[in-house]
Parts: C-alpha cells; structure tokens; sequence
C-alpha cells in the first residue's frame, strides 16, 4: 500500500474535509481502514458517519496499481498556523502500516 498524498493544507478558519490518495502494490488490500493521529494540541481530525476510521471512496478493498481517496476532516481552528507532522495508519487484513502526513495549516 503506497499513501500517495504527503501533503495537506487546510485553513485555520474552517474545517475542512480533505482527501488521502492510497495505491494497490500488492494483492490482498481488503478491508482497508485508515485513521490519522499526532500533530498539535487542539487538532480536530474526524471521518465520514462520525466512525473510528475512513476507508476508501469507492470500495473497502483495492486492486493492485489502482488508486482512490479517503476522506478526513481537518478541524485547526484551535491550532496556530504553521507546519506539523502527523501518522497516517492503514489497517488491512494482518498489516498495519504508518506513513507521515505533512499537514500545512495557513
């Protein structure tokens, strides 16, 4: 699994919902849950239908060398501008993997 997006940028005014793009390296993608953790004091992150994770838009599941998104709610209305480094978790099946997230708030 290859986390596509390295970089999100979300105002400070309003939350806002952004996308995460992931890709398929290998079979076996199913069942896909991602959730996202760190960064500052204050920072809001939320998913769809108010659950514990998002998964993907178009299935739960992702065929080798496809891409699609997952969507989170980045709410830094109580964070101060700046740049700040989250973790990005994807559960599947028996992997867990953890990439970094830059997230930009201006």
């Amino acid at each position: 699994m290859t986390q596509k997006t390295s970089t999100v940028t979300v105002p400070k005014k309003t939350p806002v919902w952004s996308q995460l793009v992931f890709q398929a390296r290998k079979a076996g993608v199913d069942d896909l849950k991602i959730t996202v953790s760190g960064g500052p004091a204050g920072l809001g992150v939320s998913y769809p239908a108010d659950r514990a994770y998002t998964q993907l838009n178009d299935a739960a599941g992702l065929p080798v060398g496809a891409d699609d998104y997952a969507s989170v709610k980045f709410d830094a209305t109580n964070v101060a501008a700046g740049t700040y480094t989250l973790t990005v978790k994807q559960t599947y099946g028996t992997t867990t993997d953890t990439n970094p997230l830059t997230l930009v708030v201006v």
